[in-house]
């Protein structure tokens, strides 16, 4: 009966000429001297030199990691400490947001406050417009008071107290001055020939919410007369 022959062992060994050789099983033996290298030594030195390859990378590579991971863990600390901080800045930058909101409101509110007490100071003012130049400041209050008794004729010299300022007459009496306005709205006085107009004395800022009101009035009515048309 034909049987197979055994493999013949092949010794491995990692030194070319003499020295102690492992076997496959893992046995040792000694190597003649000068003995030639046999394929199975060069696979097992080979196989010995790439472990020690992957060794020493492993090696490398778990210090470089290791430094990678110090790294990631640092920015990662910056990044919380970042977050942290732009937190922080959002939020004062919220309450300054707050504030300056608040602060703004209350400026506006001192503004109208003012506003109000500016115009309540000029109540009893009526602001005169169209008296010509030839009326001297000398002869302006008698001829303010000759104005004012022709629009309302009843009024006594009393009544008709005035504090000249310009051509801005300050009446003592507010009902006065609310009167003569009346009046003066329906019939113009005149002075020489010419027609002058009465008008109730604001503050700057009063009569310029009241031009911008009017221009805005003005522009949504051009704005309604050109939809129409279309």
């Amino acid at each position: 009966m034909f049987r197979p022959q055994q493999e013949q062992r092949q010794p491995s060994c990692h030194q070319q000429a003499e020295g102690t050789c492992t076997d496959s099983d893992g046995s040792e033996y000694t190597k003649a001297p000068g003995a030639p290298l046999t394929l199975h030594d060069m696979q097992t030195m080979l196989r010995a030199a790439i472990a020690d390859i992957k060794s020493y990378m492993a090696t490398e590579l778990d210090k470089k990691l290791s430094g990678l991971r110090e790294d990631i863990e640092s920015l990662t600390n910056k990044a919380d400490h970042t977050k942290t901080h732009i937190k922080d800045l959002t939020t004062t930058s919220q309450a300054h947001t707050q504030d300056i909101t608040y602060l703004h409101a209350k400026i506006e509110a001192l503004e109208e406050s003012l506003e109000d007490l500016n115009n309540r100071s000029r109540r009893n003012n009526i602001r005169n417009q169209g008296l010509p130049e030839s009326v001297t400041a000398e002869g302006l209050h008698t001829t303010l008071t000759g104005l004012l008794k022709a629009a309302l004729p009843k009024a006594t010299a009393q009544d008709l107290l005035i504090d000249p300022r310009d051509v801005i007459v300050r009446l003592h009496f507010f009902a006065v001055k609310e009167k003569i306005l009346t009046i003066t709205r329906s019939t113009p006085p005149q002075h020489q020939g010419i027609r002058l107009a009465f008008y109730q004395d604001l503050a700057p800022s009063t009569l310029k919410k009241h031009r911008d009101l009017k221009q805005r009035t003005l522009n949504q009515q051009g704005t309604c007369g050109a939809t129409h048309l279309n």
